[in-house]
């Protein structure tokens, strides 16, 4: 089916279940170079249509809005108000939560200083449609009259996409055969939330229609400044809607006297193509636009605590490739890439301590000379200067990232037919820098975790291996040695699904998991994975159920274009990681006051197997991982870890006091 052909369909079905306004979209609106959605959601004025396909207004009665709010990492069915969440689906969460108090209207959040926090506001429609629906936070007030401001914080409206497959465990075959396809569970079909669409953003943001019996989530995003005095804050958020009585709920927000620190503890990847920015880097011209994006796209990963880079962004070489001479037009490298590695392009002022070197088998030399008699030599001569050419230029900058590295996609998840090359290029980057190290992923073959580290271990200086084959005790020999050991993708039971028909709590797992067996790094291949379809509209991208990608795989961040605005949106999934990375930084502080075997504690009260710790058996494979799946136990378990780092403060300052 045609791009064009999934949007009407997708439009028909909205219109016939009444689940979002829809009205004719302004040319004004309409994306340029895309195939369009022909409505918008939150149309003119926030109109919904008929609640039955074709008929006309129901009489009636007048609208009700029924609103609550729930934990971030739960999954609310849009039809039906309730959660997908299988382990947690006897509850009534609209009830009473963690976070929430149906009986005193009571939002009670808790973070610590320099944190984003994020939850959701349900709005249901009950009675009729509810029309020109607005949500409004307040700033919160505490001690002294000191302040969050509502300007600093961030509303989003959700957008749902429809599953209609669950995602799967295909191999390249088509069969459900073992490894080939990752483990992937599924919460079953359905619309699920991931796109968080600013309110900002004309027709589709901040005023909106709910239609009768169904409810839309709003994600709100509350940011704690530094300096903060601890102690209870309290405010509103209020919910409007056309001929609907107001509804206010109160919101509690208590700071904890300690702060996040701006440097990243937790090490998380997750990195773009140069091709799946929207158009703007698919052709030659090097617009402003586009670097405008590309710098959107670090900041945001930077503000959720992950690092970025985009793959295949090498420079400009001049020159003939037929020498073993190197020489490096560095001009548009620098003006698209010294912000993140000097600090200015962020609000923190600090550099990228990690940092990726654009670098490929087919890169500076045609990857065909790579087994070429007479040219291989020249090939490697010409890897090894170029190594060289930019050890010398972020010297020459000043750049110096705690971790450099080059990983050679060309050569990926190998089998043994590629470990010859593997082996060489990796000399080939040893004999050029003595700093910039090899990281290359394992897939399939590190079932023989031992013997493959056998044969790399002068080679490999970061171990990347997929979460499904991650030998624990043979990785953490290696680290023992100086190595780094990462993980990538595995899906349950061995690492949280990323998957958007899920839980929205895999994401999260990956930070806790990490610090449960000493990983290194944690890596999604992907942030913003899409092409030609519409992302917004299905979760099919580039053929996920053909393949051996789950639904929406590599996917945390989204492209407005299909919206008519030139940004990116981030997604529940990136909330999802950015929440388990400033876990990450609980874990540390509790670890530098003494309390690390506290953290370990708790860590393992949740996590309780992961990694090749979770079995290696081929059966697994669309199991739930051994953890929890409900968001209130992990909302306590964060609050135990505040508490122990308070606690361990209060000691250490006892102890300097005597």
């Amino acid at each position: 089916m045609s791009s064009r052909g999934s949007a009407r369909r997708l439009l028909g079905i909205l219109a016939l279940v009444g689940l979002v306004g829809l009205t004719a979209c302004p040319a004004a609106a309409q994306p340029a170079g895309q195939q369009p959605i022909d409505a918008v959601t939150a149309g003119k004025g926030g109109d919904v249509p008929p609640s039955g396909y074709g008929g006309a207004w129901s009489k009636a009665a007048k609208p009700v809005a029924e609103v609550w709010a729930a934990p971030g990492e739960l999954q609310i069915d849009p039809m039906t108000g309730k959660t997908f969440n299988p382990f947690v689906k006897d509850r009534d969460w609209a009830k009473t939560s963690t976070i929430w108090s149906a009986a005193d209207k009571q939002v009670k959040l808790a973070a610590a200083r320099n944190e984003w926090l994020g939850f959701q506001v349900l709005i249901g429609a009950k009675g009729e449609d509810l029309r020109n629906v607005t949500v409004a936070l307040t700033d919160l007030t505490g001690p002294d009259g000191a302040k969050i401001r509502a300007g600093q914080c961030q509303l989003f409206r959700m957008w749902y996409t429809e599953v209609t497959e669950p995602s799967r465990s295909f191999d390249w075959v088509g069969g459900f055969r073992g490894f080939n396809g990752i483990g992937v569970p599924s919460l079953g079909l359905g619309w699920y939330g991931d796109c968080l669409v600013p309110f900002h953003v004309p027709f589709w943001g901040g005023r909106f229609a709910v239609a009768k019996d169904r409810c839309q989530s709003v994600w709100v995003d509350i940011k704690t400044p530094k300096g903060l005095p601890a102690g209870q804050y309290a405010g509103r958020v209020t919910v409007t809607a056309e001929r609907a009585e107001k509804v206010e709920l109160n919101v509690e927000l208590t700071v904890w006297d300690f702060d996040v620190p701006d440097a990243l503890s937790a090490r998380a990847e997750a990195p773009m193509y140069r091709g799946t920015l929207p158009g703007y880097f698919r052709t030659p011209e090097r617009s402003e636009l586009g670097l405008k994006l590309e710098r959107d796209f670090f900041r945001m990963a930077r503000a959720h605590r992950m690092s970025a880079y985009i793959y295949d962004t090498y420079p400009d070489l001049k020159g003939p490739n037929d020498t073993e001479k190197i020489d490096i037009d560095w001009t548009f490298y620098d003006k698209r890439y010294a912000g993140y590695l000097d600090g200015t392009a962020f609000d923190d002022k600090l550099p990228h301590e990690q940092w990726h070197i654009a670098f490929d088998t087919n890169w500076p030399s045609p990857r065909g000379w790579a087994g070429d008699k007479d040219k291989s030599a020249l090939y490697y001569a010409r890897m090894a200067n170029a190594i060289k050419a930019y050890d010398d230029h972020f010297k020459e900058k000043g750049w110096d990232p705690k971790t450099m590295y080059v990983f050679f996609q060309g050569l990926d998840e190998p089998g043994p037919e590629k470990f010859q090359a593997i082996r060489r290029v990796a000399a080939a980057v040893h004999k050029g820098s003595n700093r910039i190290k090899v990281r290359h992923d394992f897939y399939t073959v590190m079932e023989k975790a031992e013997e493959v580290i056998r044969i790399f271990e002068n080679d490999i200086d970061i171990w990347c291996i997929s979460g499904c084959f991650y030998d624990v005790k043979a990785l953490q020999a290696q680290q023992a040695k100086g190595k780094q050991a990462w993980f990538y993708q595995g899906s349950e039971p061995w690492i949280g699904s990323e998957d958007i028909d899920n839980d929205a709590l895999g994401m999260r797992t990956w930070a806790w998991i990490g610090w449960k067996y000493r990983v290194d790094c944690w890596h999604n291949w992907c942030s913003g994975r899409w092409g030609s379809e519409n992302i917004l509209t299905t979760p099919n991208n580039g053929g996920s159920r053909q393949a051996w990608r789950p639904n929406s795989n590599g996917v945390m961040i989204y492209p407005g274009k299909p919206l008519g605005v030139d940004e990116l949106f981030p997604s529940v999934r990136l909330k999802s990681y950015r929440r388990g990375n400033t876990d990450y930084e609980y874990f540390v502080l509790l670890k530098e006051l003494g309390g690390g075997d506290k953290a370990d504690r708790i860590v393992g009260s949740i996590i309780r197997k992961a990694l090749g710790e979770a079995g290696t058996e081929r059966k697994l494979i669309g199991q739930f991982g051994n953890w929890s799946h409900d968001p209130d136990e992990w909302e306590k378990a964060r609050a135990a870890l505040a508490e122990e780092i308070l606690k361990a403060k209060a000691a250490k300052k006892d102890r300097q006091g005597s």
